[in-house]
């Protein structure tokens, strides 16, 4: 039975938790120059949630939180590297960008066939080239797999645990392994397709380490017996990896000096990728054969439309509010494209959803992701439901009531073409806000520029909504952005974009000047002569919200200073919790602050 939410408005936490989830973590935006690994300066206060309701979650979002799985957490603007700001949109006022109107165009182009028609008449030698990448793409994607796979191998564990002694340095080396790479080789020289950094990573933490345990390796004064057993280490380690790989016929040599491990494709596997590359080329000569001819007779001008009456075929459901303007000519559809709605997040390794999800990360981010991490990353959610006042007559006025939910919560909407997923969305549906958390999509269709096709959707569908459910309906956000970070600009390219002061929880435009403000990465205060959001109690305030706390402990409610002297028997306990709930008292607010349900489960 579905868990719907009461008219009480609560946020329930677990005291437990709350004292250690204000930390320090890696920054994913910006790396050390010397190591390319994550500075470790991104500081967020993070709250893990059992359950939250929309109202609740709302009121934070507004002022700064963002949800990721089971936790609410907010960036440290003046600690953290990267400064991050939450923006958003009010869908009455935006305005679609020429860029975005192309791509639009360009997509409805590709559903009713005249985008392919064009490149394969026009750029054929450069499809070719294209599909050819993507063939490589997929021999290095297996690769990569591959290797991640002999990473978490019991082989790999046990001549680690054989040659190191020390459970801290065998943690160390499992620590900078997991960015391990395998990149391809575009040095037409070099006589190797593919290379991978595994054993040179391995074999540059080995000499770290017995740097610091006072013994220098590549110090020819030392002991030949301690090069020999590095030796043999590094050469065990590398014959495990080519026994891992021997299934896949692939040649492997290693360089001892690098320690980079290359990949040579033997004549079977060229065999394989020339006949792939043989039915590229005659898949391309069949629909070229296809292409029909446009004739004056089959182009539909206003006089001709009028005369034989011909019916107008839409690219998309007629439910969309159109933001770009129907062309005059309708061609027939060549693509089907359908979205569907889903309240089911949780997915299982086979679900079609977290194969594209894995492709993606695979592609796009050269990461290896475990239906577990998806699960507790997009498809877990503390969110709960409360259900929408739809209007009687939504199926008169809509033919696809379907997507519009009868409870506000958590969603995913897919997008699909000709049955295929393309694209999925991850939404908090909250009751004025659209919350975009994440969208991943199929690297095949990179070209349709489906993440900007999907915001204009997501735009879209709010309009729809406003229009049949909630005139209240207005605000569209996407999650943390930068303008001082590449990867994160374009969450403020929908205008106009609003982003929060950090200091007060105004919200002013991004407009140019305000960009080249925050594009120098340091604090700044948007807003001037206005209170500031973060409220500084005495002494005798805290003690008057902290000790009229009462904490549910296994159903039983005791108060907050009963409990200190039951559970928390050690002082510094004590003062780390209270620092934290004071803590949390000055981000939350006093209204929120009321409304949470502390509740103590041990670890």
């Amino acid at each position: 039975m579905e868990n719907i939410g009461t008219n009480e408005e609560m946020l329930r936490l677990n005291i437990n938790t709350i004292r250690t989830d204000f930390f320090a973590g890696g920054c994913g935006y910006c790396k050390d120059k010397n190591t390319n690994l994550r500075k470790y300066t991104s500081y967020k206060n993070y709250l893990n949630i059992k359950k939250i309701s929309v109202n609740i979650l709302q009121d934070m979002v507004i002022k700064g939180w963002a949800r990721c799985g089971n936790c609410i957490y907010k960036t440290n603007y003046e600690k953290t590297c990267c400064k991050l700001y939450q923006p958003r949109v009010n869908i009455n006022n935006f305005k679609i960008s020429k860029e975005q109107k192309k791509i639009m165009k360009r997509f409805r182009k590709y559903l009713s066939g005249e985008y392919e028609n064009n490149k394969l008449m026009n750029k054929e030698k450069e499809i070719e080239k294209k599909e050819k990448e993507i063939i490589k793409d997929e021999i290095q994607d297996k690769l990569y797999i591959k290797m991640n796979e002999f990473i978490k191998s019991n082989y790999l564990f046990d001549i680690l645990n054989k040659y190191i002694y020390n459970k801290d340095e065998i943690n160390e080396i499992y620590d900078k392994i997991k960015y391990s790479k395998i990149r391809k080789n575009n040095n037409k020289k070099a006589n190797f397709d593919y290379s991978c950094d595994l054993i040179f990573i391995i074999k540059n933490v080995l000499m770290y380490l017995r740097k610091k345990n006072g013994i220098n390796i590549i110090n020819k004064n030392e002991p030949n017996n301690i090069n020999d057993e590095s030796k043999k280490f590094i050469n065990n380690v590398y014959s495990l990896f080519i026994k891992y790989f021997q299934e896949e016929n692939f040649i492997l040599s290693f360089n001892e000096q690098s320690g980079h491990i290359n990949f040579i494709m033997n004549n079977k596997v060229d065999s394989i990728k020339d006949n792939v590359n043989n039915n590229i080329i005659n898949k391309i000569n069949e629909i070229k054969e296809n292409i029909p001819k446009i004739t004056e007779e089959k182009i539909y001008n206003k006089e001709k439309q009028e005369k034989k009456e011909i019916p107008k075929e839409k690219y998309i459901f007629d439910y969309f509010k159109e933001i770009v303007p129907e062309p005059e000519i309708y061609l027939p559809l060549k693509h089907t494209y359908t979205i569907e709605l889903t309240d089911k997040i949780q997915l299982k390794e086979n679900d079609e959803r977290f194969l594209l999800y894995r492709k993606y990360q695979l592609r796009v981010h050269k990461d290896f992701v475990t239906v577990d991490s998806y699960n507790n990353f997009i498809g877990a959610s503390p969110l709960e439901k409360k259900r929408i006042e739809l209007p009687k007559d939504l199926k008169l006025k809509t033919n696809h009531p379907e997507l519009y939910p009868e409870f506000y919560g958590t969603y995913n909407l897919i997008h699909r073409i000709d049955g295929k997923i393309i694209a999925v969305t991850c939404w908090d549906i909250l009751p004025n806000y659209l919350e975009s958390m994440y969208c991943y999509y199929d690297p095949d269709y990179s070209f349709l520029d489906l993440g900007v096709v999907t915001a204009i959707r997501e735009i879209e569908y709010m309009k729809s909504f406003q229009e049949l459910i909630d005139k209240s309906f207005i605000y569209y956000t996407m999650g943390e952005m930068s303008h001082s970070v590449q990867k994160l600009r374009y969450k403020g390219n929908y205008f106009p974009t609003e982003i929060m002061d950090h200091y007060t929880g105004i919200y002013v435009l991004l407009t140019d000047e305000v960009k080249k403000i925050i594009g120098d990465n340091k604090c700044h205060h948007l807003v001037q002569n206005k209170p500031s959001l973060f409220m500084y109690f005495t002494d005798e305030e805290i003690n008057y919200y902290l000790w009229s706390i009462i904490i549910d402990v296994f159903g039983d409610k005791i108060s907050f200073d009963n409990f200190l002297n039951l559970y928390f028997e050690d002082q510094k306990n004590k003062n780390i919790l209270l620092s934290v709930l004071k803590r949390l008292l000055e981000i939350i607010d006093i209204e929120s602050f009321s409304k949470i349900s502390l509740y103590y489960e041990p670890n």
